[in-house]
């Protein structure tokens, strides 16, 4: 009974972690591909368009890639959404 009992909680310990584990590679990854996109103008990964605009923050995600300066974006032409670093807000977070 006892081994029942521990193989019940490492199998909730299991559901409870395969999410937050894949929600942290996701945050992750979205966070490489701001870094990548700050030294370059705004242009749409899709479509190539220059015609983007600043996007509402929706969702937890947004919440949690806002705290570390990523703002999301939304193309005008083909209305595809990604986030990338603001350079003002980088700029400011810098100790002098």
């Amino acid at each position: 009974m006892k081994d029942y009992a521990l193989d019940l909680i490492a199998i909730l310990g299991a559901m409870f972690l395969l999410p937050v584990a894949v929600f942290v590679a996701y945050i992750r990854v979205r966070v490489m591909q701001a870094k990548r996109r700050r030294s370059r103008p705004a242009v749409c990964d899709a479509c190539g368009s220059a015609d983007v605009r600043h996007s509402w923050k929706s969702g937890f995600t947004d919440r949690v890639l806002g705290a570390s300066g990523c703002v999301p974006y939304r193309c005008r032409a083909c209305r595809f959404r990604f986030h990338r670093f603001e350079r003002e807000q980088a700029e400011e977070r810098v100790p002098e």
